[in-house]
């Protein structure tokens, strides 16, 4: 039997000119991440870039991309998403067959006056 789980990620402000991660607990089971959902609020005029990763660790460097792999490389034009008063839906089948495991998001906001808001959605796919 397989069980549907979204991940929330959520950041009221990302300060400008600031890279930050968000990080799930360990995921200690496997999972395919089915879809990624990602909400640019009105005004962030395509200046937060954000990536979604899937790592062997929990590390998040502050200031820098946390290591592991971006999961949704084919569908960004420059490896990360940027937007403006749009949500964005991505099917995905990326599996993780190995525990442990951690999903990162990872922004970084490029405006060097205004914060934005990060709000990013990870379904993943869990075999019972």
């Amino acid at each position: 039997m397989k069980r549907r789980q979204t991940l929330p990620f959520y950041k009221e402000a990302v300060p400008a000119n600031t890279k930050m991660s968000l990080v799930t607990g360990v995921l200690n089971f496997r999972y395919t991440i089915k879809e990624v959902e990602i909400g640019f609020a009105l005004n962030c005029q395509r200046l937060l870039r954000v990536k979604v990763l899937v790592g062997r660790d929990s590390q998040v460097p502050v200031g820098e991309e946390p290591p592991g792999i971006n999961i949704v490389p084919d569908y960004a034009q420059n490896n990360f998403f940027v937007g403006d008063d749009v949500t964005m839906r991505f099917p995905v089948d990326f599996k993780v067959e190995n525990p442990p495991s951690w999903i990162k998001v990872y922004a970084y906001n490029t405006d060097l006056v205004d914060t934005h808001t990060l709000d990013v959605k990870v379904i993943i796919e869990i075999e019972e």
